[in-house]
């Protein structure tokens, strides 16, 4: 599926509608993920996920949908992209703090690493929102493994995978390195 660009004056109305489409299967990958954690979860946390999951994290993703439909949007579609990406891996944070609080238990991170790639590739985020996306989803992680031990003995090494994997997917999604592994200088593109 072709990323579309958001610079002004040069998107399609076919791209519009991919993006639109990309979030609305963004939402369906919420839903399903949903039945799979559901079955993981103690039942305890069945409300406060559900809660999370269909009241903070689906409604995120839907205002950003309608977004796409203002006039403005355009201009403002990176900051738009920044702000779902961090308020889901938030909310995302949020969820995995209350599972540990209410019932000690260790609910996954994968979610933060999902939301990243789907922010960087699939919205196609400019360098320097994807490496604010990046910045401030690590110091988000960090903040959350020094409020709650989640992980136990490996918390800090789970923290420095979250680190290092977005740092590789910002440099992979944004054109910095390139397929081949070498690297590139930024280029003009990456300043809008």
């Amino acid at each position: 599926m072709p990323t579309p660009s958001v610079e002004l004056n040069t998107v399609s109305s076919r791209d519009l509608l991919m993006l639109r489409l990309s979030i609305v299967v963004g939402g369906i990958l919420i839903s399903l993920f949903m039945i799979g954690d559901l079955q993981l979860i103690p039942p305890e946390l069945a409300d406060a996920y559900i809660t999370n999951r269909a009241l903070i994290q689906l409604p995120i993703l839907a205002g950003l949908l309608v977004f796409t439909f203002a006039p403005q949007f355009l201009r403002f579609a990176q900051t738009a992209f920044l702000a779902t990406v961090i308020s889901i891996t938030y909310a995302n944070y949020y969820l995995i703090h209350v599972a540990w609080e209410q019932a000690a238990f260790s609910f996954p991170y994968e979610g933060t690493l999902l939301y990243a790639f789907f922010g960087f590739f699939v919205f196609g985020m400019k360098f320097y929102y994807a490496l604010a996306a990046m910045l401030i989803s690590s110091a988000g992680f960090v903040g959350l493994m020094l409020l709650d031990s989640v992980y136990g003995e490996r918390t800090w090494m789970n923290a420095g995978f979250v680190a290092g994997s977005l740092l590789s997917v910002l440099l992979a999604g944004t054109g910095l390195i390139d397929c081949w592994g070498s690297l590139k200088m930024p280029t003009s593109s990456w300043l809008a």
